[in-house]
């Protein structure tokens, strides 16, 4: 499961499914774990598809080429760049 450590919604969960988990906002396009709701509307950091989250025999996250950014305990990652993810990241 993803849980949210900043944001409007502190600590609200989202469930990570096996397979592609798209991250983003809801809009035209639906998305698996919409973002939307953690953000004040003044102030919109996540992009309709923002990212991927992959749950195979680990999780791997992707940027999707988004507005601001995918970072990683601090550390960006690229459009095209899968970086493992492990508990607390």
């Amino acid at each position: 499961k993803l849980i949210v450590l900043r944001g409007r919604q502190k600590d609200k969960e989202y469930i990570l499914t096996p397979g592609r988990n798209l991250v983003g906002r809801n809009d035209a396009k639906p998305v698996d774990i919409d973002l939307e709701p953690q953000e004040d509307p003044s102030k919109v950091w996540v992009s309709r598809q923002h990212a991927v989250i992959y749950v195979t025999d680990g999780i791997l996250i992707e940027d999707l080429n988004s507005s601001n950014g995918t970072y990683v305990n601090r550390e960006r990652i690229f459009t095209g760049q899968k970086q493992n993810l492990k508990p607390g990241d």
